[in-house]
């Protein structure tokens, strides 16, 4: 299931990568109207703390991800962020 190292890997990358995520279209999002959407807090923590962490697993397990049991983890992440996508529709964003 993988080392300790291998989970702080995870977890360093996860958190990089859901911070650039979370603060550079923010930043942009009061620059132009392409992300307009990133305006919403909620979503804009939500993809940015599932989509770091699916970064954090695929970047440091490549493939081996898709093997038991983090496979399994693989497609949880997966389904919140599709649950997430539908829960927050642009509609909904003001």
């Amino acid at each position: 299931m993988g080392t300790r190292v291998e989970w702080m890997h995870v977890l360093a990358r996860g958190i990089f990568l859901g911070a650039f995520m979370f603060i550079v279209p923010r930043w942009l999002s009061y620059r132009t109207a392409l992300f307009r959407q990133w305006k919403s807090l909620t979503l804009a923590i939500t993809f940015a703390i599932f989509n770091g962490i699916l970064f954090g697993l695929l970047a440091t397990f490549e493939l081996r991800l898709f093997q038991w049991p983090l496979s399994l983890l693989s497609v949880i992440f997966v389904f919140c962020l599709i649950g997430a996508r539908i829960l927050l529709r642009p509609n909904q964003l003001g």
